[in-house]
């Protein structure tokens, strides 16, 4: 009995993850034009047809910004977001692999997260340059590196801080806070993009 109290002793003291569990409402910020805007590189390229248009994927960080809900899912190793919004999900793997050094080109890319104290930080590569930042058709490039931070800042309040890194596009860096609020009396619903297209 005393070498077991004694191996608990010594044993690392093991934290939970903060729970981000929930549906989640995005409130406030659904553009980042005023942060990206004056950044732009190439101003012009803002002015292509909105992708949600031909009901393709809306990218990251824009379906973080709103405005239909959210749903965050969490286990483990993996941390899944469910989005109203087109029907679709993102993983984010948080079992420790890092991200890939040639990620294929997609929608939504590729995240890898990791706890830091109480803030789950996600980091996002392997964009496709087709979707748009935000609801005013701020634009990106494949170099795109999107990084989150996705904090419960009580019971019924969510941060994600949202840092866009893209050299191609942007002259430096920037970040702007989107907050969103707990909505435990909403379920997510079917978004089927061509039946809105009649």
């Amino acid at each position: 009995m005393i070498a077991a109290v004694v191996f608990l002793a010594l044993a690392p003291h093991v934290v939970a993850a903060p729970d981000l569990s929930g549906v989640w409402e995005p409130e406030g910020l659904q553009s980042m034009h005023a942060a990206a805007g004056p950044l732009l590189l190439h101003p012009e390229a803002a002015k292509g047809q909105d992708p949600d248009a031909n009901c393709t994927l809306s990218g990251i960080p824009r379906l973080d910004l709103g405005p239909k809900p959210f749903k965050i899912l969490q286990s483990p190793d993996e941390v899944v977001i469910l989005y109203q919004a087109f029907t679709t999900f993102r993983q984010v793997f948080t079992d420790g692999r890092p991200l890939p050094s040639d990620p294929q080109p997609s929608w939504l890319g590729y995240s890898v997260g990791k706890w830091d104290g109480d803030t789950l930080v996600v980091d996002t590569v392997g964009f496709n340059d087709t979707t748009w930042l935000d609801n005013a058709g701020t634009p990106h490039s494949e170099s795109l590196h999107v990084t989150e931070r996705f904090h419960r800042r009580d019971t019924g309040h969510l941060d994600i801080q949202i840092t866009v890194d893209d050299p191609k596009t942007f002259r430096h860096p920037f970040t702007v806070t989107q907050h969103a609020r707990l909505a435990p009396a909403i379920e997510l619903t079917e978004f089927i993009c061509l039946e809105n297209r009649k």
